[in-house]
């Protein structure tokens, strides 16, 4: 993992991850208002996908990141944080796709690694998914059902 950082605000941030993918972080405007945006690039050369979080939802989305990171550890949510509503780990599975990784936010909206696109941002999860019945969406808070 690297990350490229410089001294002028307005140079985008770069993360690299283990597979040599990247995460380029940047200040951005949408609809008006200031906002980060968060695009990716596949290092095998395929599509990327950006997503643009407006500045005053960053706080959220950040905090999310943190709670998903913790809980992939293994951990208890830090003490203190009763009624917090935690974002939802999902994989969405459809028949001769590759699975879907993705988190729903306390609000409904939704981030994934969808394989043909990178990062993708929707509204909710039934904006993934659509009408399609083929496709499973398996909660990581849920038992999946199997047998260890």
């Amino acid at each position: 993992m690297t990350f490229l950082y410089s001294d002028d605000p307005a140079n985008p941030i770069r993360f690299t991850d283990i597979d040599g993918d990247e995460l380029v972080i940047e200040p951005s405007h949408r609809h008006g208002k200031p906002a980060v945006s968060l695009r990716t690039a596949r290092a095998d050369g395929e599509g990327g996908a950006a997503v643009h979080v407006l500045a005053d939802e960053t706080d959220e989305l950040l905090a999310a990141v943190r709670r998903t990171a913790h809980h992939s550890t293994g951990g208890e949510p830090p003490h203190g944080l009763a009624g917090v509503q935690f974002a939802r780990r999902f994989v969405l599975q459809h028949p001769g796709h590759p699975d879907m990784h993705g988190v729903q936010f306390p609000s409904g909206r939704v981030l994934a690694d969808d394989p043909y696109a990178g990062l993708v941002g929707a509204v909710s999860v039934e904006a993934l998914t659509g009408d399609d019945p083929a496709i499973t969406v398996h909660w990581a808070d849920e038992s999946a059902g199997s047998a260890s």
